[in-house]
């Protein structure tokens, strides 16, 4: 019973001292300005000291959201809205040193229209909370496919009878390369993947090419809608060929090339009778 006591004394210890310089790391990054930083750390503390401090966390995500406005104004030329903004998260941060830079800049550039001044503005290397994102990524994915061929009826293939039904469901996997094209807030995400599926005691082997829209309603998480196209590795159904629509989602780490999605595929070439391709999938992304 006592070594049960210490026990738990020492873990709450330790995960008070990591509250604790979790809140000073999070102190450190608002000074510096980096409230993305910042607002992670806030949370990490509140998660594991279990004192309210939303207080600071959302004081913390106003300067967010108002220094990457006050960005884009200055990127558009329109350096009195930057200002007023940057003025704002100044209030907030009176030692925020890239926002005090900036209202400098823009108070010269508001005073003279001297050429060399309109060409460091377009110069200006943006702040690490309003990084520019890269307009084209590459990378890997990998997941789990539950599977199954919606209606139910015998098959035979030549070799073998296979029975689908509504119930049988199939366990997979898939994997394979994307590109994402990015505009803003919309991006197209070609994929190329392997995909086995099926259902009951059959897989089917496909390899499918995803064409995705994605938009991406808040930072990092998107919502994920497109075409996909579907070929059989090998001769197993009588259609060699399957069209498909996919719905889903996917959200990528902040400041980390790590991320996941859940994906629905729906198939609308009959396989054979009023058989049809039915999949889920869930996995895991790394883009470069």
């Amino acid at each position: 019973m006592k070594n049960l006591i210490f026990t738990t004394l020492f873990i709450f210890c330790c995960l008070q001292a990591n509250g604790q310089d979790y809140l000073q790391l999070a102190n450190e990054c608002f000074e510096k300005g980096d409230y993305e930083c910042a607002k992670r750390n806030y949370t990490f503390f509140q998660t594991f000291d279990g004192k309210d401090i939303s207080a600071q966390i959302s004081k913390t995500d106003e300067c967010l959201r108002t220094l990457n406005l006050a960005d884009d104004y200055f990127k558009d030329a329109e350096w009195e809205k930057a200002r007023e903004r940057y003025k704002i998260v100044l209030e907030k941060n009176p030692n925020d040193p890239y926002v005090k830079k900036q209202i400098d800049l823009c108070e010269g550039l508001l005073k003279s229209k001297n050429y060399t001044l309109l060409k460091q503005a377009q110069e200006v290397t943006p702040s690490s909370n309003s990084k520019k994102k890269k307009k084209f990524q590459y990378g890997l994915k990998l997941g789990l496919n539950v599977s199954r061929i919606a209606g139910t009826y015998d098959i035979f293939d030549g070799y073998s009878t296979w029975y689908y039904s509504n119930y049988s469901n199939k366990t997979g996997i898939h994997g394979g390369v994307f590109g994402e094209f990015r505009f803003k807030k919309f991006s197209i995400q070609p994929e190329l993947l392997y995909s086995r599926q099926g259902a009951k005691e059959k897989f089917l082997d496909y390899f499918t090419i995803p064409i995705m829209a994605k938009y991406y309603f808040v930072e990092g998480l998107s919502i994920d809608l497109g075409p996909q196209i579907d070929i059989k590795n090998y001769n197993q159904l009588p259609n060699d060929i399957d069209f498909s629509f996919n719905f889903g989602s996917s959200y990528q780490i902040s400041r980390f090339p790590l991320g996941f999605y859940c994906r629905y595929s729906y198939g609308f070439i009959i396989l054979r009778s009023s058989n049809k391709n039915r999949v889920f999938q869930v996995g895991a992304f790394y883009k470069f």
